[in-house]
C-alpha cells in the first residue's frame, strides 16, 4: 500500500492512468461502431474511428510490454 492508503500496482501492473486510457479506448470504440450504425456523417464516423485504431494500436503496444516484461 502507498502512503495514501491506495494499492500500489503489482509488479507489470496497469496504473490508474493506463485503465482510464484503456476505458476511453472503449468507449471511443464504441461511439466509432454507433455513429457507423447510426448513419452519422462520415467524417464524424471516421475520426472516431481514427481515435479507436490510434487506442487499439497503444493497446497492443502495452500488451506487448506487458509480455516482454512477463517473459
Amino acid at each position: 500500500m502507498s502512503a495514501a492508503g491506495v494499492p500500489a500496482p503489482a509488479r507489470g501492473g496497469m496504473t490508474a492512468r493506463e485503465i482510464g486510457f484503456l476505458i476511453a479506448v472503449g468507449a471511443i470504440t464504441v461511439l466509432a461502431g454507433a455513429l457507423h450504425f447510426a448513419r452519422a456523417p462520415a467524417v464524424a464516423a471516421f475520426l472516431a474511428a481514427t481515435g479507436a485504431l490510434g487506442g487499439m494500436a497503444w493497446v497492443v503496444s502495452f500488451a506487448t510490454e506487458q509480455v516482454g516484461e512477463r517473459f
